[in-house]
């Protein structure tokens, strides 16, 4: 294994390095370009090179000073490559000083300077070449490279956990055809059996386990297969949270554009006026309070003041939303959770968060993307809704907002972007600009 990891590290290292020779070609031509005076000769031009040259001076010795006194910076950085970079920082920021001083002045050496500068950092991202190439591959490479190392083996174990499953349920012909993409909650793959029949496996990660009573989830998922609103399961394992469902041929509907949002509120209402009501009901502010939101604040104090400013205006009507009568709700109605078959036919799968709440709420899930597509879909289930309903609708966008803005809080700085292919950061973002959208529109709409 380490001998597979040190290929990895020199293969991200020879590509590092040959970015920085890349990188040095560049410089040296626009420094003898500039040399010959073939470029920048304008005064404008050397106004604009002066502001940006000191904007990146300082930034260079700040970056130093920042190193010198953060050791997690120290594990993360080159020290050759910071302190190689400073005689270069400092003379270009004297140099730009004395630009400012004499700025409606004719410097006649400025030319011959910038090219010295200019052939200088060349030199310099040459010699961090030679030298890591030589010597010692810069930490963030050796980080990058062992974060790939580690997801590749992550990755290898699960599909060979999956081989092993998939053979002991559905027989020894059973495999493995492809990675099922998406998704927070589950690394999921299709898989067939030998007779060509198609199911998905889903592996849940350590923090759905958490968040999820699997018993429950086993039985929510029976009630919905009855009703005929999703695909049977084969295999459960409530203590991993482990599942194999058969494959439902189709697509999710946050993938194509001509949804029918009839045969989705239709498909709502059944869930809804199932008379198998849950043994436990949501409680979403509960949950907010006692698990999404207090699990954020454990990694991160510094909250977003818009967060704050939607938060308080939403907990203004928790008794309100909480007097509501309850129905059995998926609670995760999003697009993603829903697939419309070959046939046109659609359905439900992952019932994970299954629980009485609110009806309203599943229609609020399904604005994950853009709140208009949920107030849309309000229209098709109730046709005219009263202004009580599109009131709790943009009450639970809020609140679905702002649920899932803490998820992808704590799901970034749980180091789970690189497992599952996101940005959680910027998963968060799009949550609180959603929830903002709710709000505006909830103002709007209301007056």
């Amino acid at each position: 294994m380490e001998k597979q990891l040190e290929k990895q590290i020199k293969k991200f290292n020879r590509i590092y390095v040959i970015e920085l020779f890349v990188i040095a070609a560049v410089i040296i031509t626009l420094a003898t370009l500039k040399l010959l005076n073939i470029i920048g000769k304008s005064q404008n031009f050397h106004h604009v090179f002066n502001i940006i040259t000191t904007i990146a001076a300082i930034y260079i010795i700040a970056d130093f000073v920042w190193l010198c006194f953060s050791k997690p910076r120290q594990k993360r950085n080159s020290w050759f490559d910071k302190i190689s970079l400073l005689p270069f920082a400092i003379s270009l920021l004297v140099f730009d000083i004395i630009c400012f001083i004499k700025w409606n002045e004719e410097i006649s050496y400025y030319s011959l300077f910038v090219s010295i500068a200019f052939y200088y950092i060349a030199a310099i991202y040459i010699a961090q070449g030679v030298y890591h190439l030589a010597f010692k591959p810069a930490p963030s490479i050796v980080e990058a490279a062992t974060q790939e190392f580690n997801k590749q083996k992550e990755n290898e174990r699960v599909e060979s956990e999956v081989r092993s499953l998939i053979k002991k349920v559905l027989g020894r012909g059973a495999k493995i055809l492809c990675p099922l993409k998406g998704g927070m909650m589950n690394i999921s793959y299709i898989v067939r059996n030998s007779k060509g029949k198609k199911y998905v496996v889903y592996i849940s990660t350590e923090q759905a386990n958490e968040m999820v009573d699997r018993p429950l989830e086993k039985e929510h998922q029976k009630i919905a297969s009855d009703l005929g609103l999703t695909s049977k399961n084969v295999y459960f394992d409530t203590e991993r949270g482990i599942k194999i469902n058969e494959y439902i041929d189709g697509t999710s509907i946050d993938k194509i554009e001509d949804v029918d949002y009839q045969k989705v509120a239709d498909l709502f209402k059944r869930f809804h006026a199932s008379k198998k009501l849950s043994k436990a009901d949501y409680n979403p502010f509960e949950r907010f309070v006692n698990t999404y939101e207090k699990e954020a604040l454990e990694f991160s104090k510094d909250v977003d003041p818009k967060y704050k400013e939607l938060r308080t205006f939403l907990f203004r009507y928790r008794k309100y939303l909480e007097s509501q009568k309850k129905a059995l709700c998926h609670n995760d109605a999003q697009r993603s959770n829903i697939v419309r078959d070959l046939q046109g036919n659609y359905f439900l799968i992952d019932f994970e968060f299954v629980g009485n709440n609110d009806p309203i709420y599943d229609i609020g899930t399904f604005g994950n993307a853009l709140v208009s597509e949920g107030r849309k879909l309000l229209d098709f289930y109730f046709e005219k809704p009263t202004k009580d309903e599109i009131k709790r609708y943009y009450l639970w966008r809020i609140y679905i907002s702002l649920q899932w803005y803490n998820v992808a809080i704590v799901k970034h700085y749980r180091g789970e972007g690189e497992a599952h292919g996101f940005d959680f950061l910027a998963v968060a973002k799009h949550f609180l600009d959603n929830a903002n959208d709710a709000y505006n529109s909830f103002e709007n709409e209301l007056k």
